[in-house]
């Protein structure tokens, strides 16, 4: 599982950020093109769509493995620590079944991206929207892993939320129990 995990890890850290310098380099040349030769690429802009549709899925996903998206905790704040970590877990596992719903539909648009094709290079859509699956398979491998070590070690999990965030969680070292039960 490790293994697995890291290699998503290193998946989503590499590819988000390659395929967000592809969209500002190519960016950055049109735009040049544009006011040097006073004639953009016509390229340019559908090339950056499907980078950037990837560095955004990609980006979901990594946002969500270093818990960076927003969330409102003032339930979890004002109740006792024991159902504040029942709660969290019961978010964890709606969060899971939401990520399957989206993985769900994100198939069955990805399968129709055949019918539709790019304009310039007549690239399937597919190649664009499997972006959206990827990224939610992605976070339900994350949210499974949460899920088992809150329950594992949920004392010290709730911990690591409560100082604003998963600190450590992106290390499989600190995935081990330093005890804590509930």
């Amino acid at each position: 599982m490790k293994k697995l995990i890291h290699a998503i890890k290193w998946f989503e850290d590499t590819f988000s950020a390659l395929f967000l310098s592809v969209v500002v380099v190519i960016t950055i040349i049109n735009v040049l093109a544009r006011y040097i030769f006073k004639m953009a690429l016509p390229w340019a802009q559908e090339i950056s769509g499907f980078f950037w549709t990837w560095t955004i899925m990609l980006g979901m996903s990594v946002g969500y493995r270093r818990n960076l998206h927003y969330g409102v905790d003032f339930l979890t704040a004002k109740l006792p620590k024991k159902y504040a970590i029942r709660l969290k877990q019961l978010v964890y596992f709606l969060m899971l079944l939401t990520c399957c719903f989206m993985l769900y539909l994100s198939i069955v648009i990805s399968s129709q991206g055949f019918l539709k094709v790019s304009a310039y290079f007549r690239i399937p859509y597919f190649y664009k929207y499997i972006s959206v699956a990827i990224g939610f398979s992605f976070m339900i491998v994350h949210t499974l892993r949460y899920l088992f070590l809150s329950v594992r070690a949920p004392l010290d999990f709730f911990n690591r939320i409560a100082q604003g965030g998963l600190p450590g969680l992106d290390d499989e070292e600190t995935d081990k129990p330093k005890g804590g039960g509930i």
